[in-house]
């Protein structure tokens, strides 16, 4: 096999055990109900969601540098892959005699293994998309992201419905331990499918840059294209409008009283979700433009919020938590490749960093302050900023044309 259809296999394998992994490490799912056994509030499940983000934040100057200085970064992202998920199987495989612990110093033991973890997720944008934009062609990128992610969340499916058999058979914490354990052996083999990647080499000049340089060039990426401030704004609100995801399984145990197996429930609603999405947003993405599968995240986010604040039962909360993950499941297939398809080969990896940034940032602190608000006020607010997030997403959206 040549080294493009090589390549385009293994990329679509990637996203396949990346995904099905993921599943079954779900912060909206099994790490929520994993949390709350051990006696998590509101605050701390905010603090789970921000950390994926505060972790890929701070890690983004060192990550863009190591990117735009390196000619092969197959090999050096296999690396970092590695080392991380390699770590966090070392904290699961700790569970049992973490157990012994009190349940306060547990919750913070995770957090700081967690907040570990999610540091390495900055390499992913840089790296990732340096790699899709170099080895797979333009009109191939939305058939592929979204054909590997629905053969993704069909397998997550299956391992969805197998943990729900480990949780409810195994005692706590030790079902939890094994589902984990799981995700991580997929991600472990995601590692292993970059390292077996075939990439050219390219030609690259040494970059240096510190913490500072690399917020005082944000200005000027953001001042020279129009076209790329809006997205990152509009990108902005769309993940702002995805921050009920972080919440509805706590608000289920809270306000229904949800059980272990109605809460994996909701990792299933998002497999499902996904597959029919990754599929009809990648056929459209090629077909219409990533611009209008943007458009239509936008709107899932709105009819999403809008559910919950009108229909106060658990069925309109599944219901509103699938269509929330069909509007993230465009955002996941049609985001980074509508800057790929706007700015300049040269200054992909920053752009690329920038919108995570700023993306990332406006997501966590909205999160955190999501958590705050709940807890002092009623989960039906997170919902009405987020239906608001998506009307503004849709406006800037126009503008960014």
């Amino acid at each position: 096999m040549d080294a493009p259809k090589r390549n385009f296999v293994l990329m679509f394998t990637d996203s396949v055990l990346f995904t099905s992994g993921m599943a079954l490490l779900s912060v909206t799912a099994f790490i929520t109900y994993f949390l709350a056994s051990l006696g998590a509030n509101a605050f701390d499940i905010g603090l789970v969601n921000s950390l994926v983000t505060i972790g890929a934040l701070v890690s983004q100057p060192y990550f863009v540098k190591k990117v735009i200085n390196t000619s092969t970064k197959t090999q050096s992202f296999a690396r970092i892959m590695f080392v991380q998920r390699g770590f966090l199987l070392l904290y699961i495989l700790s569970i049992p005699l973490l157990s012994r612990l009190n349940h306060a110093a547990n919750i913070w033991i995770f957090l700081a293994c967690w907040g570990i973890f999610n540091f390495f997720t900055g390499s992913y944008g840089p790296y990732y998309n340096s790699l899709f934009a170099k080895m797979i062609h333009e009109q191939q990128r939305g058939r592929l992201k979204g054909f590997s992610g629905a053969v993704g969340n069909v397998l997550a499916l299956g391992a969805v419905f197998i943990a729900t058999l480990v949780i409810k058979h195994f005692t706590f914490p030790m079902n939890y331990a094994v589902v984990f354990f799981i995700g991580v052996v997929f991600l472990l083999l995601d590692a292993v499918d970059f390292a077996l990647m075939k990439e050219p080499e390219e030609a690259v000049s040494h970059f240096d840059m510190n913490f500072l340089t690399y917020i005082r060039n944000i200005p000027g990426f953001l001042r020279e294209n129009r076209v790329y401030r809006n997205i990152v704004i509009s990108f902005s609100l769309i993940l702002i409008s995805q921050i009920p995801l972080a919440y509805d399984s706590a608000y289920a145990i809270r306000d229904f009283h949800a059980k272990s197996i109605e809460i994996a429930l909701f990792a299933s609603i998002t497999s499902i979700s996904n597959i029919f999405g990754n599929v009809m947003f990648g056929i459209l993405g090629d077909r219409k433009g990533h611009h209008f599968v943007l458009q239509a995240s936008a709107f899932f986010a709105l009819v999403a919020a809008i559910l919950p604040c009108f229909t106060h039962s658990i069925t309109a909360l599944y219901i509103s938590f699938g269509l929330c993950n069909m509007s993230l499941c465009s955002y996941n297939v049609s985001a980074s490749v509508l800057i790929i398809e706007k700015v300049k080969r040269s200054n992909l990896a920053m752009s690329i960093s920038i919108n995570t940034l700023i993306t990332y940032t406006a997501y966590s602190l909205m999160t955190i302050l999501g958590g705050f608000l709940i807890v002092h006020f009623s989960y039906l607010i997170i919902f009405a900023i987020s239906g608001f997030a998506g009307i503004l997403a849709w406006v800037f959206l126009r503008w960014a044309k």
